[in-house]
C-alpha cells in the first residue's frame, strides 16, 4: 500500500521476494506542478488493516524527454559517441539511467539534466531504431509518432561502405586535385518510397607519417551512394597523404594503395618565371611561339 491510500496487488516470486506496479502520482508529473520530488511511503499488508514493518519510501520522478540525437547515425559495429539533448535527464530520483537502442540497452559514461553522452551497441542487421531514455531501467520514454522515422529520436545504423577504387594517386601541392573514390554505401539511409535520402560525406586528408590532418575536414563536393568527388587541400611536395572519410564525421575509413601506407602523393607546383617574347599583336594572322621559363615542368 502506498501512503495508506492506494492499493497495489502484490505478485509473491520467492519466499523473500513479491513485486508490484508503482500507482501514479497523481498530477505531479504534469510540467504545471513544479519540481519538488515527490514519493509515497510503500508498506506491506495482508489484510488490508494490518502493516508490517517500517515504511520504505518510493521516490518519483518527472518523464524526461528527448529533442536531438547527434550524430543520428552510424555503422553497425556500434561505437559511435552519441549526444542525446532534452530535459529532465538528471533528477534526484533515477537510480539506473540506461538508453535503449531499438531493443539493446547502453549505459550513459556522462549527463547532465539536458545532455547525455553514450556509445551506440552493436548490432546484426542495418536498420532505423528508436532510442529511449529510462531513468530506472524498465520505464522509458514513449516514440514520438508510432511507426515513423521521427527525427528527434531514430538512430540510423548502416553498414560499413565498400571502397572499389579512387583516382587520380597524385597531384600538385597547391591543392585542388579532384579526387574521385567509388564504392557502395556512401549514402546510408533511405525514404519510405526507397530513394535515397542526401547526406554528407566527410572527407579529409592525414600525413602518411604523423597521422594528423593536413587541413580541417569538409563535405565531398559530390556524392552518391556509389561515387564521391573531393578536391585535395594544399600540402608541401613530397608529402604522402591517407584520404580518409566518414558517414557521420565521427568514426572515419582509410583509403590506402596496395602494399602501399599512403593513397595520394603530392607533387611540386609548376610554376612560369618568365615569357618570351612578352607581346603580341591582337590580331596577327601567324601564330606566336612563345618560350616559357620556370620550375617543376616535368
Amino acid at each position: 500500500m502506498f501512503n495508506k491510500t492506494v492499493h497495489m496487488n502484490a505478485t509473491v516470486m520467492e519466499h523473500d521476494i513479491i513485486k508490484c506496479d508503482s500507482p501514479p502520482a497523481y498530477g505531479w508529473y504534469k510540467k504545471s506542478e513544479g519540481n519538488e520530488p515527490r514519493y509515497y511511503d510503500l508498506e506491506i499488508t495482508l489484510d488490508g488493516i494490518l502493516f508490517g514493518g517500517p515504511a520504505k519510501r518510493f521516490n518519483y520522478y518527472k518523464d524526461p524527454d528527448i529533442t536531438d540525437i547527434t550524430p543520428n547515425l552510424g555503422p553497425v559495429d556500434g561505437g559511435t559517441e552519441i549526444t542525446i539533448t532534452g530535459y529532465g535527464f538528471s533528477q534526484p530520483s533515477i537510480c539506473n539511467l540506461t538508453v535503449r537502442f531499438g531493443n539493446i540497452y547502453a549505459t550513459p559514461f556522462k549527463n547532465t539534466d539536458y545532455e547525455i553522452k553514450v556509445k551506440s551497441p552493436s548490432v546484426n542487421v542495418a536498420d532505423s531504431v528508436v532510442v529511449a531514455v529510462g531513468l530506472n531501467g524498465q520505464q522509458f520514454t514513449k516514440d514520438k509518432t508510432l511507426h515513423f522515422r521521427d527525427p528527434e529520436n531514430t538512430f540510423h545504423y548502416y553498414e560499413n561502405p565498400s571502397i572499389y577504387d579512387f583516382s587520380p594517386d597524385k597531384g600538385l601541392s597547391n591543392g585542388g586535385t579532384n579526387i574521385k573514390i567509388r564504392g557502395r554505401g556512401f549514402q546510408p539511409t533511405k525514404y519510405e518510397n526507397g530513394t535515397y535520402i542526401k547526406t554528407p560525406v566527410y572527407v579529409r586528408m592525414l600525413d602518411s607519417s604523423s597521422r594528423q590532418p593536413l587541413a580541417a575536414t569538409t563535405e565531398a563536393d559530390f556524392v552518391e551512394n556509389e561515387i564521391i568527388e573531393w578536391k585535395a587541400p594544399p600540402a608541401p611536395a613530397g608529402t604522402k597523404g591517407v584520404i580518409s572519410l566518414s558517414l557521420n564525421n565521427h568514426q572515419f575509413y582509410e583509403l590506402y594503395h596496395k602494399d602501399a601506407e599512403y593513397s595520394f602523393e603530392y607533387l611540386s607546383s609548376p610554376f612560369v618565371t618568365n615569357i618570351d617574347p612578352e607581346f603580341g599583336e591582337v590580331r596577327h594572322s601567324d601564330k606566336v611561339i612563345l618560350d616559357m621559363h620556370g620550375r617543376n615542368f616535368d
